[in-house]
């Protein structure tokens, strides 16, 4: 074996600064001693290379407890028997021969069917074994070592602890027990079958399979650490394609943990683009189109949107190769963004709202069939345009884009309309649901007026999006995306232009007004929706759920037969009160010359909630009176119903407001529509726990309580429920005159599953309006939170049980300390309590705005810390001591409950079951006084 010019001393020292070039030189310089230990023990060539590759893999984790790097060599001879011991105990099956047995006996015996060099090999094999077994122990050992690789008798004797004068004396006795022949026959068998080229990079793999295990696990700490390893290791690898392989995986998983836990892009950037050039070596272009986006998405996501356009180019050209348009158009949606953006933008944070700017690509597969253009609505979710796409969307949904909006149901429109065409479709929602929908040509001759001109002849589309009656209405969310796609949707197209405007009102009392803004059109054509490749469109819309305008550039990107793929790049930013003011005042003057009563009304609406705001209320209360007029002019109820809904209860005057919430809930009693009945009255308990008017709050959520139950709603009535409890107890309560604020959530247990909902709630002095953005996270309860980090505890309950959970978010690591922890809280004193420690980590999420990032910096602040938790049997939580990351604390005592039956568990949840608890924010500045009630258990949740 030859040495390397650096002692043993020198290289561990190298290995203990983070150098694994060093470990490899480790590795290269002892893996034949070791291996020749492992073989010795068991006989066996395969076994005795799985053993020798832990023996060095344990070996680097260990070595920081190796006291004398001068001993390297027997600390490694001694891991290498810890190592072979610990495979025996692993392998019991595996007979294992002593010295003076006869091994022959063990072996294989030889297959007649196999060629002759094969027979030859094993027979071999079998003879240089049966010498070694024939040899005593410790002879045999110094013989293996000196012939696998000609090591020194010094080297022998640094490895086995021993004198060389012990080394020579026994190794002149096995020479003289073997036959000379034998010798000869053996030196050339354990060089053919010694640790080959591939041993390094067999721990290379090792090590990538533990990195694929971390990954999977969402344990990114190791995975980051097993990545470096195996980094370090690839360099003294031979440049195979299973080494660009594994090296293109470490890569990507690295860059993704930089990228999503750390918080570093350019650093993920770097690893996307080296993972592209391994995928591009081993002609893996898919791959290494994606990766080289991946590149570009880092930089994006770090403010330099710029720097994403080169990579883009290069994917498409990838693309072009591959003859994929789908991914094509993918990259020219891209390259749109990033030239639509305007110099300097960046998106904001608001502390109750992510962000109010946001942006987003996609691809649309448009099919020519027939005499109709259908939407492809079946393209494979997993592939990379979906997944591009989604890393390159915040705050900005795909479905509410132009062409997201319009692009269900399948058929859109006939190639040749006629007048009064009427056709039944379905859509499905995220949740499964289908929803029913008939379209209607309704008009050939409408005249449309938009920021891009004056167009005649308008094709206008009228399509009715149906709630079926027997929806679920158990949880709100699933309603509220159900409504989001119901309602009515109007879509006008101008001959030879394309789509002018789209108007789309749906069930959650939202509109949204789509606008040509400009157009270029390559060719002159009469179609209705003119596909011929180049053609663009550029709208605008506004969203009041976030106050900002919206602009998107639409185009025909490509074309394959008779599919075309239409993209969209868009972004938002955030408009002020009087910004708002000027444009809906355009926005109401194109619909009033358009025509367009609908249009007009709900406009008349914006403009009414803007002035009011604006504190101007004659010009509101004007603007009203207009449009109860031509709402009463268009007579339907379901619009008047959503336009006395889209009211604000904090710049009207109460009465106002409870007469128009009065007015919606006998229109909706009309309609025989106890969802809609029962919304004013939630409404208003909400509106009013927020201005603090506690008896009016207790009044309405009573209401809505008893409509509630008659139609067996959940999650609603779980929500009015708490807000029932929480306005009584205000309404009593000897501070009710202080600043006070609320939160409301509702957990749910699903089998095994803990589910929350956070309900809303309002912080001491307002957080809504941006005075303390950290006011959300203190006053959000922690008491029943903390459990959806982690599963519950199972039996049996001991100490040192230990489970943990780790997510996209964080990693939450739980484990019981103790079972007769005893602890005294205001509710009394409980024994033998089921003591959990909780350790709570979030990863570092950059969004690419200093605001956001301080924000996120903040939460993560208060989210990560340490968490016990003591559970009483019978009881459940009976105290909790948090301490969070940034040095404060949160203490969570139990001060009175009631509990029904006899559910002795740790987490006893009976219907009725209340618990109380008192606790101070983090800061020690503000008592919150918390009521949790088990409201009901319908089949497995409760």
């Amino acid at each position: 074996m030859q040495k390397s010019p650096r002692n043993d001393s020198e290289l561990v020292q190298k290995v203990l600064e983070g150098n694994l070039e060093a470990f490899d030189a480790i590795v290269r310089r002892y893996q034949d001693a070791v291996y020749a230990t492992a073989l010795h023990r068991t006989r066996n060539f395969a076994d005795a290379q799985d053993i020798a590759q832990e023996a060095f893999l344990a070996a680097y984790t260990n070595l920081p407890k190796l006291r004398d790097p001068s001993k390297l060599a027997s600390w490694l001879r001694t891991i290498t028997l810890y190592t072979h011991n610990h495979w025996r105990r692993k392998h019991p099956d595996v007979e294992m021969l002593d010295a003076d047995e006869d091994l022959s006996k063990s072996l294989v015996p030889c297959n007649p069917s196999q060629p002759d060099e094969i027979v030859e090999q094993q027979e071999l094999r079998q003879q240089v074994l049966t010498a070694i077994a024939s040899l005593p122990k410790h002879t045999g050992e110094v013989v293996t070592l000196h012939y696998i690789d000609g090591l020194s008798y010094q080297n022998i004797a640094e490895f086995l602890s021993l004198s060389t004068t012990t080394v020579k004396g026994r190794l002149q006795m096995g020479r003289k027990r073997l036959r000379e022949e034998l010798v000869g026959m053996m030196e050339r068998t354990l060089k053919q079958n010694r640790p080959d080229s591939r041993f390094s990079e067999s721990v290379l793999e090792e090590i990538v399979k533990r990195a694929g295990q971390a990954r999977k696990d969402n344990a990114h700490d190791k995975l980051l650490q097993a990545c470096d390893e195996a980094l370090e290791v690839m360099h003294h690898v031979e440049d195979t394609d299973t080494k660009k392989r594994m090296g293109m995986d470490i890569l990507r998983w690295r860059a993704d943990a930089l990228f999503d836990w750390l918080g570093k892009p350019e650093e993920a950037a770097a690893n996307w683009e080296q993972a592209a050039q391994f995928a591009g070596a081993l002609g893996k272009k898919d791959e290494q189109a994606r990766w080289l986006l991946m590149a570009g998405i880092s930089h994006w996501h770090d403010g330099r949107h710029a720097a994403m356009k080169p990579y883009a180019r290069q994917a498409k050209a990838i693309y072009q190769e591959l003859d994929d348009p789908h991914n094509r158009a993918l990259c020219d949606a891209v390259m749109d963004l990033c030239e639509l953006l305007p110099p300097g933008w960046e998106r904001t944070a608001n502390p109750d709202r992510d962000q109010k700017t946001g942006y987003a690509v996609a691809v649309f597969p448009l099919i020519r069939s027939g005499n109709a253009l259908i939407w492809d609505c079946q393209s494979d979710p997993h592939t990379t345009h979906h997944f591009i796409s989604g890393k390159l969307r915040r705050g900005l949904p795909a479905d509410e884009t132009t062409f997201g909006r319009i692009a269900r149901p399948a058929k859109w429109m006939e190639r040749t309309p006629r007048m009064g065409q009427t056709w039944d479709e379905e859509i499905a929602t995220r949740d499964g649901e289908v929803l029913p929908v008939r379209t209607t040509v309704a008009s050939l001759t409408d005249t449309v007026v938009a920021p891009a001109g004056k167009f005649e002849n308008c094709l206008r589309l009228e399509s009715r999006i149906i709630e079926p009656e027997d929806a679920d209405g158990s949880q709100d969310m699933k309603i509220f995306r159900r409504r989001e796609h119901t309602g009515l949707r109007i879509l006008w197209f101008a001959p030879g232009v394309g789509l002018v405007k789209a108007h789309h009102e749906n069930e959650n009392r939202r509109y949204a007004l789509y606008q040509l803004t400009e157009y270029d059109v390559v060719e002159e054509t009469n179609d209705y929706f003119p596909l011929h490749p180049g053609n663009s469109w550029s709208y605008q819309w506004y969203a009041d759920w976030c106050r900002s305008l919206f602009t998107e550039r639409c185009r025909v990107a490509d074309g394959q037969e008779d599919t075309c793929y239409l993209t969209s790049a868009s972004y938002s930013d955030p408009l002020d009160e009087k910004a708002q003011l000027d444009y809906f005042e355009h926005l109401h003057q194109w619909e009033h010359d358009s025509r367009n009563l609908r249009g007009e009304i709900w406009t008349l609406n914006a403009l009414h909630n803007i002035h009011a705001r604006l504190g101007d209320m004659d010009r509101a209360t004007m603007l009203w009176e207009k449009q109860e007029l031509l709402c009463a002019e268009l007579e339907d109820k379901k619009l008047h119903y959503a336009l006395l809904m889209r009211t604000d209860y904090e710049i009207h005057p109460p009465e106002r407001i409870l007469a128009w919430y009065k007015q919606a809930a006998a229109i909706a009693r009309t309609l025989g529509d106890p969802r809609r009945e029962v919304t004013p009255w939630c409404y208003l308990a909400d509106a009013a726990l927020r201005r603090r008017d506690y008896a009016r709050a207790a009044d309405s959520a009573q209401k809505a309580v008893a409509i509630l139950e008659e139609v067996d709603e959940g999650e609603e009535l779980a929500v009015m429920v708490a807000t029932l409890d929480l306005s009584r107890a205000l309404l009593h309560a000897p501070d009710v005159d202080q600043n006070v604020g609320f939160w409301r959530l509702v957990l749910y247990q699903e089998g095994e599953e803990l589910l929350l909902y956070n309900m809303g709630g309002v912080g001491s002095g307002g957080f809504e309006s941006g005075v303390d953005p950290t006011c959300e996270y203190r006053i959000i309860s922690p008491s029943f939170g903390f459990l959806l980090d982690a599963p519950l505890f199972k039996e049996p309950f001991e100490v040192g049980a230990s489970w943990s959970d780790h997510n996209r978010q964080r990693t939450v690591e739980q484990r019981i300390t103790a079972t007769d922890a005893v602890v005294e809280v205001p509710a009394g004193v409980f024994e033998f309590c089921l003591l959990v420690e909780v350790r709570i980590r979030c990863r570092v999420e950059r969004k690419g705005s200093p605001d956001a990032d301080t924000l996120n910096e903040t939460k993560r602040g208060f989210t990560e810390g340490t968490l016990l938790a003591w559970f009483a049997q019978g009881h459940g939580i009976v105290q909790m001591d948090y301490r969070h990351r940034n040095g404060q604390r949160t203490l969570v005592q139990l001060t009175g409950d009631e509990m029904q039956g006899s559910d002795a568990s740790y987490f006893p949840l009976q219907p009725c079951n209340v618990w109380q608890y008192d606790w101070t924010n983090e800061r020690g500045e503000m008592l919150i006084h918390e009521t949790c009630r088990v409201l009901a258990k319908r089949s497995d949740r409760t």
